[in-house]
């Protein structure tokens, strides 16, 4: 998982649940409705704020073996966030 995420991903001093930043252009919780949409869920990053200063983050539960299932929901959630980036993915963004 951490070389799919390499990216965005920094390394983690422990747990489970990385941090992944997303590009400026994707809201975390615009990220979501797309991903809940589609069966996929993650902790979209304003869950963990009182501001918007998480608003482009979200967490991913990495406690678990990465199975065909989890492999393809990542690439999903991929190709969701880049879809948003590109503004193909039908939803209306803020601003």
């Amino acid at each position: 998982m951490r070389d799919r995420l390499r990216r965005r991903a920094r390394a983690s001093n422990g747990g489970y649940l990385p941090w992944v930043r997303l590009p400026d252009r994707v809201p975390s919780m615009a990220l979501y409705q797309l991903a809940f949409e589609a069966g996929i869920t993650f902790a979209p990053g304003p869950l963990f704020a009182v501001d918007d200063a998480f608003a482009h983050h979200v967490r991913l539960n990495c406690g678990e073996k990465l199975d065909a299932r989890r492999r393809d929901a990542l690439i999903r959630l991929g190709g969701l966030a880049c879809a948003l980036a590109d503004g193909d993915a039908g939803v209306q963004l803020p601003g």
